[in-house]
């Protein structure tokens, strides 16, 4: 196809995008950004070999959950701070794999992969107990997500076949229906994604076969009791679904000969078959993509978050960037560079746009040496403001 071009152009990066024949016009000249961050970076240190770490934020306050690369070390739950200090709290936690912060009601809800399978708890950070716990699968997890949709938990994962499953739990962790398997068992599927409207909740996921040439994204349905059928969506990867403005819309990447599309595409939701509009261009680049997250802002704007590697593989640089985007998914600003995170991304480093402070919150775990041990990690979480020129 013909070249895409931008509205606006990505600022500081000696590229044409919006192809008017001139490079980063209109762009703000940018101070440096300071290095002061607005909390940390503050440590904490384990003698261990290697540690997991994930992040959250909801109901205005922030979390930070930390394990030992291992099932039955303790797990450690922070609650970061919004100014300050890095965190007002330190919760231990019997043992598990890090795997996923989320809301739940009134508590704050942990995934952790433990000997028994994949495990969600409850922990009331007022008594620092877990509250309550249950096994979601005993089987082997992966990218696995949950969501608190009313009274309801819900959660989706990739099993060890390579197939998106989806469970619907209580408030308190009772077994209301499924695991059902979302994908069909022919090809592989992964990377699934919970949104919830008005009208149901919708499982996202990308489905991978020999035949094509990059994945197409899947939808499902559910409403209480009916489970709707997956449906093949459009061409793409790393699916990403909101609810905004009474709208359900999908963003995913696409690759587009050389280049690398961030795309929108409007969902009904309020059919079975979410049949998808005509995908917008929200973003485009040579490199590679990986979209993390779109979140809603308070004003009802969005805010997009991917992670582009520079270079030829070999001597490759990792760069975090973000843009807000209008509801319909059209850029409001220029994408702006908001950090550089570890390579080793899925394990030792984790990164999310706080909407409620307007801040990155970024945590990296490492190994250090402190005399006479070595085998040390080092586990850093810090928090910076985002500008209209990034960090």
């Amino acid at each position: 196809g013909g070249e895409v071009c931008l509205e606006l152009e990505v600022c500081s990066d000696g590229e044409d995008q919006d192809c008017d024949g001139r490079i980063d016009e209109g762009c703000v000249p940018c101070v440096a950004p300071s290095e002061e961050p607005l909390f940390g970076p503050s440590e904490d240190y384990f003698n261990v070999n290697a540690g997991v770490v994930r992040l959250g934020a909801f109901q205005q306050k922030r979390w930070a959950l930390f394990s030992r690369d291992s099932l039955t070390h303790p797990a450690h739950l922070y609650q970061l701070n919004a100014l300050g200090s890095a965190w007002v709290g330190r919760y231990d936690l019997e043992g598990g794999e890090a795997r996923a912060v989320f809301e739940g009601p009134q508590r704050v809800g942990l995934l952790l992969r433990t000997t028994q399978g994949l495990e969600a708890r409850l922990v009331n950070t007022t008594t620092s107990r877990v509250e309550r716990d249950a096994l979601i699968t005993s089987s082997f997890s992966d990218e696995e997500v949950a969501l608190l949709s009313g009274s309801r938990l819900l959660f989706a994962w990739r099993d060890s076949t390579d197939q998106v499953r989806f469970s619907v739990m209580s408030q308190d962790l009772m077994r209301e229906e499924g695991p059902y398997q979302l994908s069909e068992g022919v090809h592989l599927s992964s990377r699934p994604s919970l949104t919830a409207t008005s009208e149901a909740v919708v499982t996202l996921f990308e489905d991978q076969s020999e035949q094509s040439a990059q994945p197409w994204v899947y939808g499902a349905r559910w409403r209480v009791g009916e489970m709707g059928a997956s449906v093949r969506l459009i061409e793409g990867a790393h699916p990403q679904g909101v609810w905004s403005d009474g709208a359900l819309r999908l963003f995913a990447q696409r690759k587009v000969g050389a280049k690398t599309q961030l795309i929108s595409v409007l969902l009904d939701h309020t059919s079975d078959l979410l049949t998808p509009g005509t995908p917008s261009v929200s973003y485009e680049t040579d490199n590679t993509l990986e979209l993390l997250s779109v979140n809603r802002l308070t004003g009802g704007e969005l805010f997009a978050l991917w992670r582009e590697v520079l270079g030829d593989g070999t001597s490759s640089e990792h760069q975090l960037l973000g843009v807000t985007l209008s509801a319909e998914g059209v850029p409001l600003t220029r994408p702006v560079r908001l950090g550089t995170p570890h390579p080793q991304w899925s394990t030792h480093y984790a990164a999310l746009y706080d909407v409620h402070h307007g801040d990155m919150l970024k945590a990296t775990v490492r190994s250090v040496r402190i005399e006479p041990v070595s085998g040390v990690q080092q586990l850093t979480m810090e928090s910076s403001q985002v500008g209209a020129c990034g960090l």
